[in-house]
């Protein structure tokens, strides 16, 4: 008997959307060539999502490019959900293609239950692409894990922002009070 995995590429998993393998209540995204399913999302999740996508749409508005729970492929085998991806602005909306980590100035994760994979799974992979800065917005410890400079795979720059800090989006110039993202 053979228990092999099967790799499925970017490609091969738009195909697989297209042709109508996955229901519409279905929430999967492609993690290193296989297809994982998230995390259910409770109600202090899927809150915090909108309230930090009304504070980047006014605070970015025709500045960058914001995402909303939208795919951004990281390599032909990885193309994850982030909570929030603030990008770099084109005027197309990136209606051609998914952001790729040239693109992406900051994701963001919002953690509740999915706290520990996000910490072991999708920061790491982020940092793996490239991916400049990502922030985890930690629900349960009531802080912000700040990661920043991808290096050899890994993050060089890691700040736990407690609720009474303060972040910045250098990009931007951009000064946020972690509680206005915590609240």
């Amino acid at each position: 008997m053979f228990n092999q995995a099967h790799k499925i590429s970017v490609k091969a998993f738009h195909q697989m959307e297209e042709a109508g393998i996955f229901a519409a209540e279905d929430r999967v995204e492609l993690i290193k060539g296989m297809l994982i399913d998230m995390s259910p999302v409770g109600p202090s999740h899927t809150s915090r999502v909108k309230i930090l996508s009304k504070l980047f749409f006014r605070l970015l508005i025709d500045q960058a490019s914001i995402g909303i729970q939208d795919p951004v492929v990281l390599d032909d085998f990885s193309e994850p959900i982030p909570d929030i991806s603030i990008l770099k602005w084109r005027q197309d909306e990136y209606a051609k293609a998914h952001p790729r980590p040239e693109d992406i100035i900051l994701l963001i994760e919002v953690a509740d239950s999915s706290l520990a994979k996000d910490r072991a799974e999708k920061i790491p992979m982020y940092a793996e692409s490239g991916v400049i800065e990502c922030w985890l917005i930690n629900l349960p410890e009531k802080r912000i894990d700040v990661y920043k400079q991808p290096m050899d795979g890994k993050y060089q720059q890691v700040e736990l922002i407690e609720s009474n800090g303060a972040l910045q989006i250098e990009a931007f110039g951009l000064v946020l009070a972690a509680k206005d993202l915590l609240r």
